[in-house]
């Protein structure tokens, strides 16, 4: 598949996720009919239902995540840490790493202290690490750590010169991948409905297959996204 065919197939996935939740409403209503255990989203308590969770369905999706995910990704991109790799830094560079690495350690040593120091913020309430709210919080942390240590390095280095520039940075991937929050958010309403009517439920392991097309629904056009996005960058540096 090249990037142009790819870009083609997310321009008209939100139509297909829209009529996706189309056919399961109907095929809910449908197996409603003939005794089925569904829940019927065209019934007056399916559309209750619907009007009040599209909000809470979001919630449920990786959305947030991904927005972080992307913020952390342009930041670390635009800033030029991404460049180093394989490269041989210049004098400049070499003096914003060794600032980066700096505040990166400092950071790392903060945060030990607040999971091993005695009656530690970040354990739980037995002082263990597992289930606590450092081991819940581990992703978003990692991505905000390197959100700023990529923006010291990005001031240090001369690649952040104004609030211009800083918000470019921090905006970067949110641009580039803004057809990708719409396609999450309707994503998220088609599983939502899946669950709320059980319409999987003529299958050996309803749950199962719901959990596998979540991530599919959820990740395949992100990752689909990510291929296109490397082929413009190819392409605009070809020219």
């Amino acid at each position: 598949m090249n990037g142009k065919k790819a870009n083609r197939i997310l321009d008209y996935l939100p139509i297909a996720i829209l009529l996706s939740i189309f056919i399961v409403a109907l095929g809910a209503w449908t197996a409603g009919i003939y005794g089925m255990p569904v829940s019927n989203l065209l019934s007056a308590d399916g559309i209750r239902w619907t009007f009040s969770h599209f909000i809470d369905n979001i919630h449920h999706s990786p959305l947030a995540y991904t927005m972080l995910l992307c913020v952390a990704a342009g930041v670390f991109y635009d800033s030029g840490l991404c460049g180093l790799f394989g490269r041989r830094p210049s004098l400049k560079q070499r003096r914003a790493l060794y600032i980066t690495s700096v505040v990166g350690v400092v950071l790392v040593l903060l945060t030990a202290l607040l999971i091993f120091m005695p009656n530690a913020i970040l354990t739980n309430s037995l002082g263990k690490i597992s289930d606590s709210p450092f081991s819940k919080g581990v992703p978003s942390m990692f991505l905000i750590l390197i959100i700023i240590l990529s923006n010291f390095f990005g001031y240090a280095s001369g690649r952040f010169l104004d609030m211009s520039a800083f918000v470019n940075a921090h905006t970067l991937f949110i641009k580039d991948f803004s057809r990708y929050f719409l396609t999450i958010m309707l994503s998220a309403q088609l599983m939502a409905c899946i669950r709320y009517t059980n319409i999987l439920v003529f299958l050996d392991s309803p749950e199962r297959t719901t959990e596998i097309l979540e991530y599919a629904v959820y990740y395949i056009p992100l990752l689909m996204e990510l291929y296109v996005w490397i082929e413009r960058q190819k392409t605009e540096t070809d020219v």
